[in-house]
């Protein structure tokens, strides 16, 4: 049955409607004693008028069932998402900058202003990016940060940003030593829905999931990991060393600022139950409300680099040109969704590019040789050289 039951909403389609409206009409007409046939030809007056009706109600009805869907976390799209993560203090995560270290090149003295334009790499090679300082040459040569002109993803590997956009007289060359670190996307709605599902566990405040769910509810931790043992003895658990009854907190990135890492510390500590202590290289002191301070620990992830080869069958009338790029763009931006001690899995690979590179008859990666790839716990896969044949 169509409309809202006690067993959810079914919108009424146009050709529901149309049935329902030349009904009532036929019906009209008969209580005012017109009983002749009625022609509902789409080129007569009724047909048309019933045909146009139809067709907004049939519209309306498939709003009505948007907004119904929308009131389920695991339907809601879009905005509609963003009010119901909202409602337990999760926002979506805005999209980021990528950045570059670049050295540039040319006669001694030379001043590069804040704002000179570079180009390279990209989807295209022709991403632009912006000097954030002015550098001043010094024996014929000089460093600099760059931050890419668009929001989001912009990758460039070593070498790719080597175009001068701004003459400036006595710069002659500009290039990145290493590869630039990889802005973000604005957030997917699986990935918002995910989140929210998490936080809903901070409830139970002194778990492994509540303090995980505390991390990644900050804004710059874009993963994070807990790790625990219970045991009165010294143990290994996902290839991270534990003291007794301890936890370790991994995250990622490693690019925390000293205020960051402080709002770190607190949420572990807030956490942190009774008796157990922490791991890891990094640390902070917090005070807590009974004026006592306590040293909190923690470590970052270490980038698992993945090599990875992919063999294509493409479909009538593409050539490996029309879509070796594309690849590799889909296989570098799958990773950038790669979770701390999250293993990657080449089926779940090869469905997102076919999802994203049209053309693809048929495709098979291997990562590092292997179908999978599973880091410890204390490691976070990391896109490495990408290989597109047929």
């Amino acid at each position: 049955m169509s409309g809202l039951t006690s067993a959810g909403y079914t919108p009424i389609r146009s050709a529901e409607y149309l049935t329902i409206t030349r009904a009532a009409i036929a019906a009209e007409l008969v209580a005012a004693g017109i009983t002749a046939e009625i022609d509902w030809a789409a080129d007569t007056i009724l047909g048309t008028i019933t045909n146009v009706t139809a067709a907004c109600l049939g519209r309306l009805g498939e709003v009505a069932q948007a907004i119904y869907d929308a009131r389920s976390p695991n339907n809601a799209t879009g905005a509609q998402q963003d009010d119901l993560c909202t409602i337990v203090g999760v926002s979506r995560l805005d999209a980021t900058y990528s950045t570059a270290a670049v050295t540039f090149t040319g006669t001694t003295g030379t001043v590069i202003p804040a704002g000179a334009v570079m180009s390279g790499g990209g989807p295209d090679g022709l991403a632009r990016w912006t000097l954030d300082a002015s550098v001043t040459l010094a024996s014929g040569t000089g460093t600099g940060a760059a931050t890419a002109a668009d929001v989001g993803a912009i990758t460039a590997a070593i070498g790719e940003i080597d175009a001068i956009s701004t003459p400036v007289s006595g710069w002659t060359a500009v290039t990145n030593a290493a590869a630039a670190v990889t802005g973000r996307d604005i957030e997917t709605d699986a990935a918002l829905r995910l989140r929210r599902q998490q936080a809903l566990r901070v409830a139970g405040t002194g778990s492994a999931a509540a303090m995980r769910s505390g991390l990644i509810a900050l804004d710059y931790v874009e993963a994070a990991i807990v790790v625990e043992t219970t045991l009165d003895t010294a143990t290994t658990v996902s290839g991270v060393a534990l003291e007794p009854r301890s936890v370790a907190v991994i995250l990622w990135p490693s690019s925390l600022t000293t205020a960051q890492e402080e709002a770190v510390a607190a949420v572990i500590y807030r956490r942190l139950p009774v008796g157990i202590e922490t791991n890891g290289a990094e640390s902070a002191t917090v005070t807590g409300a009974d004026g006592r301070s306590k040293t909190v620990r923690w470590a970052y992830a270490a980038e698992l680099t993945v090599n990875v080869v992919a063999t294509l069958v493409l479909a009538t009338g593409y050539a490996i040109g029309d879509v070796d790029d594309l690849v590799e763009d889909a296989i570098t931006a799958y990773f950038l969704t790669a979770t701390v001690g999250g293993y990657i899995d080449d089926q779940d690979v090869e469905e997102y590019v076919r999802a994203e590179v049209e053309g693809i008859r048929r495709i098979t990666v291997t990562l590092n040789g292997a179908a999978t790839v599973e880091p410890t716990a204390n490691q976070i896969a990391a896109i490495g050289t990408i290989t597109v044949s047929l």
